[in-house]
């Protein structure tokens, strides 16, 4: 018999969501509430304010649309989800050590 560990987070799990620089490592964590601003909008096409090193999503592309409109869902995901009859969770990979 074969058993496999499978790990799932809801909506409601998550409380915040983490900006971090894949240069220098410096991290910003943004509570899931805030998500939606302008704010965090801003946070990401601004380079980081550590090494200065651009984000990459520059004004008017799609793929900065797509990203703000994806983080804007995810901060209403529980909202969205309550009261329907349908359970939404994500699998995510858990190192076997930390099991």
């Amino acid at each position: 018999m074969t058993f496999e560990k499978k790990c799932f987070i809801t909506p409601d799990d998550i409380i915040g969501v983490r900006f971090k620089c894949v240069d220098c490592k410096a991290t910003r964590t943004i509570p899931i509430d805030k998500l939606g601003s302008a704010a965090v909008h801003q946070l990401m096409v601004q380079a980081c304010p550590h090494c200065h090193k651009d984000s990459n999503f520059p004004l008017g592309t799609a793929e900065l649309q797509h990203f703000h409109e994806f983080n804007l869902l995810l901060s209403r995901l529980s909202e969205i989800l309550k009261g329907r009859n349908v359970e939404y969770g994500f699998e995510i990979s858990v190192p076997e050590d930390a099991i």
